[in-house]
């Protein structure tokens, strides 16, 4: 076995040095500390030095063990570095003196961070560790000898991997989120989940209430695995959209999440299995939402499929993948539809219907959501002067009713609620409020600038009776027409 790895090892570059010595003299605190595997003991007796073309990673030999130099990496370099991070912990270092104990390492590499292979004395198996924690690891074969026997077999590559690391899952999640907004609504059958302002790529919409749900799917009634056109486009515009990318992402709604490669054509059941968790299933994505949100994906995100379960609509964005459902659309099935690129907020709604609202339902919607929804005041900027200024006056009465100062939560707000004001023809309010940030802004003395505050306020519509909004009202009347 050893002989035929290291004529593997040899075709893919590696450095090889051989020898053969009867019994291999290791060092005493190792021979102490260790029982070292026969399959290992019978590499160390045969390999003087196994490294690959750039001496990145490398069997650790014979006279590895008995390196002691700081300069150079010792065997149980991981170890120590675990060691020292653990400072003055007395328990943490029990621990890990307890975990290396029993795995002997025997194979570094430095090549895409600190990473080991060691051997669980326990048992002979096969672990995987790498920094932070060089403690945390998974079990990647059953023996030395099976380890050996994998090294350098290219592998098949899959159509799926599940996903089932809860991190990696929850930064692909998070990524998802952040760049396209997705805000799933339970209830809208008008709203789109998503926000396409971020990705500045096209972005189309179709309507898929006329086609079958059936043409989408790879399993027939009787679940045997089939490929139909419908799929055939879509896997097919997938593949020219991936270039050199290895796999694109699968992600199911609040459920499993795959590593898809749609250039790999093999059957596949409905649902896989989870291996760390044995009685769970996973179910593959469709192409069609049969119920779900399902999601095919760029690995960077930059282009994409999404589907909605009961809007019976889809989208894609990225330029070319666009181009390419543009060509196939009627084969598919797909009615191109107008649609929003992105999710509505309550001002997004009010103005779509702008003409069908009167001026004092526009305020009142405002009113009624705005303090709902405080992530819109970052976008009021995008919104026309008259809809700001209707937001200011909401904010000077609600001021003004809960605290009869706007000087206690609101100074910075001050001239927007002035600028509102003026515009409203509302003049005697707004000069008794540029009284207010006048004072403010010039005196110091508190006991002066309240004094300044409750003259003007007494003038002002709140303690006069004066109707502000009525001119409110007539202001946003005129201002609607003007969009």
């Amino acid at each position: 076995m050893i002989e035929k790895f290291l004529i593997r090892a040899e075709e893919n570059g590696w450095r090889v040095e051989t020898f053969f010595q009867k019994a291999v003299a290791l060092p005493e605190d190792v021979i102490e500390r260790y029982t070292v595997p026969k399959e290992y003991s019978e590499f160390l007796s045969n390999v003087k030095l196994c490294s690959n073309p750039s001496d990145t990673k490398w069997f650790l030999c014979a006279d590895d063990y008995g390196q002691k130099s700081e300069d150079e990496f010792r065997w149980n370099e991981f170890e120590i570095i675990s060691l020292e991070a653990a400072g003055d912990d007395a328990e943490l270092k029990a621990s890990i003196r307890a975990f290396w104990d029993v795995h002997f390492p025997f194979f570094m590499s430095v090549e895409s961070g600190y990473e080991y292979y060691a051997i669980d004395i326990r048992d002979c198996s096969v672990v995987f560790g790498s920094e932070p924690e060089f403690e945390d690891v998974v079990t990647v074969a059953r023996s030395f000898e099976e380890f050996l026997e994998g090294m350098f077999i290219e592998k098949s590559p899959q159509q799926w991997v599940l996903i089932e690391d809860e991190a990696e899952n929850e930064a692909i999640w998070n990524e998802f989120n952040d760049l396209l907004g997705f805000a799933p609504d339970l209830y809208s059958e008008e709203e789109c989940p998503f926000d396409f302002s971020k990705i500045g790529v096209p972005v189309s919409c179709y309507d898929i209430s006329g086609i079958s749900a059936l043409d989408f799917e790879a399993q027939d009634e009787d679940c045997n695995y089939r490929m139909t056109e419908q799929i055939a486009i879509l896997r097919s515009a997938f593949v020219d959209c991936m270039g050199a990318d290895e796999y694109m992402y699968a992600l199911d709604w609040q459920h499993s999440c795959f590593k898809f490669d749609p250039r790999v054509e093999a059957a596949y059941d409905r649902f896989m299995m989870y291996s760390n968790s044995p009685d769970s299933r996973a179910y593959y994505p469709d192409f069609h939402p049969n119920g779900d949100y399902f999601f095919f994906v760029a690995k960077d995100l930059s282009w994409g499929y999404l589907t909605h379960p009961w809007q019976r609509k889809v989208w894609f964005y990225g330029s070319k993948l666009t181009d390419l459902i543009k060509k196939h659309e009627g084969s598919l099935g797909f009615k191109a539809v107008n649609f929003p690129s992105h999710k509505m907020n309550f001002i997004d709604k009010i103005m779509a219907q702008l003409d069908a609202m009167s001026a004092d339902d526009v305020v009142q919607s405002i009113g009624g959501d705005i303090y709902r929804n405080p992530g819109v005041r970052e976008n009021l900027h995008k919104y026309p002067q008259f809809v700001r200024d209707i937001v200011s006056i909401i904010d000077l009465d609600t001021a003004l009713s809960m605290d009869g100062d706007v000087l206690v939560n609101n100074i910075k707000d001050v001239p927007q609620m002035i600028t509102a004001l003026r515009n409203i023809r509302a003049d005697v309010d707004a000069d008794c409020l540029q009284r207010i940030r006048d004072a403010y802004q010039t005196n110091s003395d508190h006991e002066a600038i309240k004094e300044i505050a409750d003259r003007s306020y007494d003038d002002m519509y709140f303690n006069t009776g004066h109707d502000i909004w009525s001119l409110l009202n007539a202001y946003v009347e005129k201002e609607k027409h003007k969009q």
